[in-house]
């Protein structure tokens, strides 16, 4: 009983959970479809903006994704949105990107229906994400502008849907209309700001630049369409300090408003008119040295008055139907309201699709009124009828078989068997591997009816049989070697034995240990080709001295004899040896020295004779002279010279050297 209790108390428990979770689901469902995401919503018209798909993140850290509408300010950028007054809240965040550049200023505006529910000026990279919240109820057309450099972007922005429609108003702004005519005058719909750093929307642009008075004005076709106009005037930032401005404004050349001495230091002048049945409106303005602006314009046009339900779509069975309400005056839909569907009146059960034992069946109810079905159900299927057992496949001894029943009725498999296998039927023993001296070896019988190996036994390992000896390390005249024997087959080691020492093998050329000089002898060996051990030794004779040239160290030609000395280059022992070849230049030289004195004096004597110096002459001389030197002893007693003079004469000769 206990149990039962708990079993009751725990499915209890699951129900309530279970309803829990469906109440959360639906009311986030619900929820859901309450409110509509930005990114969801149809842009009517806009410039420069664009659905970021991908993360943004601001330079704070704070990251956004998935609903996000980027708007590139430094192109004016604009979107415009038809709410239709279905719509009762707007709110979302206003980011900067942590990518722009550091000085960039922007600014954001968004107005419904012409009129200004959110501003922000001076926007810069510093600038921290900025909530907002708006009340769009009865809003027709929501615009959002920016303005400035580089990107500005709304997130998690998101419309709340309005239980009922509200009938948006009917306006319009001065740039919608048609310009009859103007000078120096333009348009231009962006965000305008004022002198004081406020932000508006469009413009409408009268240029006075000079610095003397100068007018400048724009007349608006109205066509009697509009009940009211509303906007102000302000000075533009590019005007100068002696901005001077005078506007009037007609209506069907009535003077209905006039403000003079508006200039840069003047607060944004507030206009409102009224233009019932008014078909043309002027805006002149005579001024100098700047730029006057009417912004934040709006023309209204009259308030609906709805009119009695009307069925546009009668509804049916299975669509809604829908009714309208419109406008007395102009005849235009103020309110539209769904009629729910009047949902299918079922008839009886009808057989679709006969249910068989292979397959289910189906039947369906059809609506009276409209004949489409309205509920259908599944029918089960019937229980086969099953015949005799029938082999589908035969055993084997390589695998079992099956037997199955067929139903009687679709011939379809109701029931099955399994067949066990048969036994195999062996033949004659086969050598499937041979032994050998590494393993043993196997022999098999096979079935005779599929092939399949149904015995297998072994074969005993054979012996190894001896290859031929190799050397495995060879014998030296130091070392002994060694050699072993391996199996031809498997090439297992089976025996190793020693190889006895070898004999020295002497070198066939001589091998030069020490080279022999002039004082000492040299050394040859042979030695061992395999150790390199020395098995001969031989002395080699020394070498002859390797004397360099001679060198005189005492003594010349004129001083014999000559005493010279040579170095060998290897020992450097000394060899001395005298020469007296020239003995005989010191006592020829003196006597050539004498006769070439003598040989002087007889030319000279010869010249102051006047005798030809000749051979000849010098011999005839000199045996004359010869003569005349010992006749001269004879006559110095006399006083005769010795060459023929007297004493007499010695006055005449002195110039002789005699």
């Amino acid at each position: 009983m206990e149990q039962n209790k708990r079993k009751k108390v725990h499915k209890n428990i699951l129900m309530i959970v279970a309803m829990l979770v469906f109440l959360l689901s639906w009311c986030s469902v619900a929820h859901a479809e309450e409110n509509v995401l930005l990114k969801d919503m149809h842009m009517e018209d806009s410039n420069e903006c664009e659905i970021w798909e991908k993360e943004l993140k601001d330079s704070y850290g704070n990251s956004y994704s998935g609903n996000i509408v980027n708007m590139e300010a430094s192109r004016n950028s604009y979107a415009v949105y038809n709410l239709d007054g279905e719509y009762t809240r707007f709110s979302g965040k206003i980011v900067i990107a942590e990518d722009v550049y550091t000085d960039c200023v922007m600014d954001i505006a968004i107005y419904g229906d012409g009129r200004e529910l959110y501003s922000k000026a001076g926007l810069t990279r510093q600038t921290e994400a900025h909530d907002f919240d708006l009340d769009v109820t009865g809003v027709g057309t929501l615009e959002i502008r920016s303005s400035g450099e580089e990107y500005i972007s709304l997130a998690e922005a998101e419309f709340t849907k309005a239980e009922e429609r509200t009938v948006p108003p009917t306006y319009a702004s001065l740039e919608e209309l048609t310009v009859i005519d103007s000078v120096d005058f333009e348009q231009k719909t962006c965000i305008q700001k004022d002198t004081f750093g406020n932000l508006h929307k469009g413009r409408q642009y009268f240029k006075n630049p000079m610095t003397s008075e100068s007018e400048s004005y724009a007349l608006y076709n109205l066509n009697q369409e509009y009940l009211s106009f509303s906007g102000k005037l302000i000075i533009d930032e590019e005007s100068t300090t002696n901005c001077n401005m005078n506007v009037q404004i007609y209506l069907d050349d009535q003077l209905a408003f006039e403000q003079n001495g508006i200039g840069r230091t003047t607060e944004p002048v507030e206009v409102n008119l009224d233009v019932t049945n008014v078909k043309v409106m002027k805006i002149r303005v005579v001024g100098k040295a700047g730029y006057l602006c009417v912004v934040d314009d709006v023309l209204k046009g009259h308030d609906h008055t709805p009119g009695e339900w009307e069925t546009e779509t009668e509804a049916t069975c299975d669509k809604a139907g829908k009714k309208v309400q419109r406008c007395t005056e102009c005849k235009e839909i103020c309110n539209t309201q769904e009629t729910k569907a009047l949902g299918h009146t079922p008839g009886d059960w009808e057989t679709e699709i006969e249910a068989t034992c292979k397959a289910e069946g189906k039947r369906v109810k059809y609506c009276t009124v409209c004949k489409k079905v309205c509920a259908e159900e599944k029918v089960d299927k019937l229980e086969h009828e099953p015949g005799d057992w029938e082999v589908e496949a035969e055993a084997t001894c390589e695998k079992a078989g099956k037997k199955v029943k067929h139903c009687k009725v679709c011939k379809e498999v109701c029931e099955e068997k399994t067949l066990d296998k048969l036994e195999h039927e062996p033949g004659d023993w086969e050598v499937e591997t041979e032994a050998t001296c590494e393993g043993e070896g196997e022999k098999v019988r096979h079935c005779k009816v599929c092939g399949e190996i149904c015995d297998t036994e072994a074969i005993p390992q054979t012996e190894h049989e001896p290859g031929d000896w190799e050397v495995e390390t060879e014998a030296t005249c130091w070392s002994a070697g060694e050699e072993s024997v391996y199996c031809k087959y498997c090439g297992e080691w089976l025996d190793t034995r020693e190889i006895p020492v070898l004999e020295h093998k002497q070198e066939k050329e001589w091998f030069v240990q020490e080279e022999p000089t002039c004082t000492y002898e040299g050394t040859q060996v042979k030695r061992c080709v395999y150790c390199g051990e020395t098995i001969k030794v031989e002395k080699i004779p020394k070498t002859k001295h390797k004397f360099g040239e001679w060198v005189t160290v005492e003594g010349s030609v004129w001083n014999a004899p000559i005493v010279k000395t040579r170095i060998c280059s290897g020992c450097f022992s000394e060899e001395t040896k005298k020469v007296y070849a020239w003995v005989w230049v010191k006592p020829v030289v003196t006597l050539l020295v004498i006769l070439g004195v003598l040989v002087g004096i007889i030319v000279i004597l010869m010249r102051q004779k006047g005798i030809q110096i000749t051979v000849a002459n010098i011999k005839e001389f000199c045996r004359n002279g010869i003569r005349d030197i010992k006749d001269r002893s004879k006559d110095e007693a006399s006083g005769d010279d010795i060459f023929g003079g007297t004493k007499k004469n010695e006055k005449k000769d002195k110039d002789d050297i005699f």
